[in-house]
């Protein structure tokens, strides 16, 4: 069926544009990542930044790098929570036909129920980066405390298919039918952060109530190179019970901005098509400032506990800033291949136009945790087990956030100092539930760290939903 290749296009209303070239879900570094994202309870010196910024003096070095050497910090996402790879090739990569060529796949019945079907348990894709360019942090000594500057880029697209739209084009349009496609979700933005921190012991502020009482805080200046996202849609069709037409009700409003250097064109500007000039720092499409605050104490040398509040702030865009709108409704007789599928693609769209800067919230969350020094609890060895329970609440749906609640558990253990094993799990956020695994080489004066952030999904091969690694280092002097 050659319908099944406009699906995923008509799917997302991106469909109008060609171009030549942090919050509460995901952390960059690959410490936190093995341990189910428990990031702020335990995380500490560079790897703190952006998570908790109390925890940077809890590095044990005056001096902490970490830059693209020996290894960047970097975490990767991609899955979604319904399509597996072996799915993925059934349905859209076609078959192969004479001289090893690809021809289109002819869906039988039980195959378009065996995707609904799937669409209806979940519909969600997602695609997260994070990529760190430059931590630095000194130790100022007492009582000065510690300061940190560090430049952090953050990339997710997260979307929801319209379960409708592939009921659509793999049934036709079936008589006295609605077909609702409020279930459509695209959000997506870059962004880049240029943080300076500043931590502190202020354990004598508190009477010594506790073992130790750290404060921190960051301040960012926030780039945005790109954004696009959904703020309505209650788009529907509806076809007559006594006749093939169907009836389209557009209302819909997607808000974009770019760099220049993109090279993006939209399809209602008839100029001279336009050239990407990508570098690693491109005109910005947005500006903003954040703030992030955090607390850390322990006491009776087993237990810690931790909260911190990320990402206050916003990011006003204000280049290349763009609308595309629909409210209207009409009528088609037929949703053949040429003119209906392009009047479809059309009223999910709908017309687009240049518009004044407008303002996001960055992704504001709330993190809280407890640790536990396993080792010393039960009088074995005193930071040989370090286990963490954190809960991780994000206050917007904003790209690489999420109103729902995730809860994490993470383990590290440190039989050998020179190799730390950590494994978590996740649930809740964006993908309901994740089982991490990793491990570090501490080299003295280098650590490197590895993690997948799904170990079940890597030993499924093709059958996994989810592809997912982190890596990082950091010099310590």
């Amino acid at each position: 069926m050659k319908k099944i290749k406009y699906i995923l296009i008509a799917a997302f209303v991106f469909a109008n544009i060609s171009a030549q070239s942090g919050g509460s879900v995901t952390s960059s570094d690959a410490v936190s990542s093995a341990m189910g994202n428990t990031s702020v309870t335990l995380s500490n010196g560079v790897f703190a930044i952006g998570k908790n910024p109390a925890n940077l003096i809890l590095g044990s070095s005056n001096i902490e790098l970490s830059s693209i050497l020996p290894l960047p910090s970097f975490s990767g996402n991609f899955g979604s929570n319904f399509l597996n790879i072996n799915e993925y090739n059934y349905f859209f990569t076609g078959q192969n036909g004479i001289g090893n060529s690809t021809t289109s796949k002819l869906l039988t019945e039980s195959d378009k129920e065996r995707l609904i079907n799937l669409l209806k348990r979940g519909n969600e894709i997602n695609l997260q980066l994070g990529f760190s360019l430059l931590s630095l942090a000194v130790n100022l000594g007492e009582p000065a405390g510690q300061l940190a500057f560090s430049i952090n880029d953050h990339s997710i697209v997260s979307s929801a298919l319209p379960v409708s739209l592939f009921e659509l084009f793999l049934y036709g349009n079936e008589a006295g039918r609605s077909y609702s496609f409020k279930d459509a979700e695209f959000n997506s933005w870059y962004l880049r952060s240029y943080s300076l921190t500043y931590a502190n012991d202020i354990t004598k502020l508190t009477g010594n109530v506790f073992d130790k009482f750290t404060f921190g805080v960051s301040m960012k200046y926030v780039q945005g190179f790109w954004y696009a996202g959904i703020d309505k849609i209650k788009t529907y069709f509806e076809t007559t019970a006594d006749s093939d037409s169907l009836n389209i009700y557009g209302d819909f409003l997607m808000r974009i901005s770019g760099s220049p250097d993109l090279g993006i064109k939209y399809n209602f500007n008839e100029g001279a098509d336009r050239q990407s000039n990508l570098s690693l720092f491109p005109t910005p499409a947005g500006n903003g400032f954040g703030l992030d605050i955090g607390f850390n104490a322990e006491f009776d040398e087993v237990w810690a506990a931790a909260v911190s509040v990320t990402d206050i702030g916003s990011i006003t865009w204000n280049n290349e800033t763009v609308k595309y709108s629909t409210n209207s409704n009409y009528t088609i007789s037929d949703i053949s291949e040429g003119v209906s599928l392009d009047s479809i693609t059309n009223v999910l769209r709908g017309e687009g136009s240049y518009i004044d800067p407008f303002t996001t919230q960055l992704a504001t969350a709330l993190h809280i945790g407890v640790a536990c020094d396993f080792g010393k609890l039960i009088n074995y060895d005193a930071e040989i087990l370090n286990v963490v329970f954190e809960y991780h609440q994000g206050f917007n749906n904003m790209p690489s956030n999420s109103t729902n609640a995730r809860f994490a558990l993470g383990v590290e253990y440190l039989m050998l100092d020179i190799l730390p094993v950590r494994s978590g799990f996740s649930f809740g956020g964006i993908y309901t539930f994740n089982w991490s695994f990793g491990f570090g080489v501490n080299l003295g004066l280098v650590d490197l760290n590895f993690a997948t952030n799904d170990f079940t999904e890597l030993l499924r091969g093709n059958n996994s939903n989810l592809i997912g690694v982190s890596f990082s280092s950091r010099w310590k002097f």
